[in-house]
């Protein structure tokens, strides 16, 4: 693919400033992988993250945990949050330390 200059899309979004905690969606096998590496973004270029645990964002049918992470532990930690025009949150990538909390979204088989 073409390569993404992240600044420059990071300078066209908002940056997000709340501290009420965000939530990324994945599923059971993830987790630890991910609390070894944190959340990276795979094949896009930033880990999608909502404000909510009801909305739909980044939430595919796989999705049996959601992680709690913290914005002020991000911020802390350096990582941008940024809200997208079409009010994604993002951010490049999720470091291990800033995720607060695990819900599982339905009970695992």
């Amino acid at each position: 693919g073409v390569p993404v200059d992240l600044d420059a899309l990071e300078a066209s979004w908002e940056r997000f400033a709340g501290t009420a905690s965000v939530w990324h969606g994945t599923n059971e096998g993830a987790v630890a992988s991910i609390q070894r590496d944190g959340i990276l973004p795979q094949a896009l270029s930033h880990v999608h993250l909502a404000q909510s645990t009801t909305s739909h964002v980044g939430k595919r049918a796989t999705v049996t945990v959601l992680l709690e992470v913290s914005p002020t532990r991000l911020a802390a930690a350096g990582v941008g949050l940024f809200r997208s025009p079409n009010g994604v949150l993002l951010a490049r990538h999720v470091p291990a330390s800033c995720i607060v909390g695990v819900v599982r979204t339905r009970p695992s088989r």
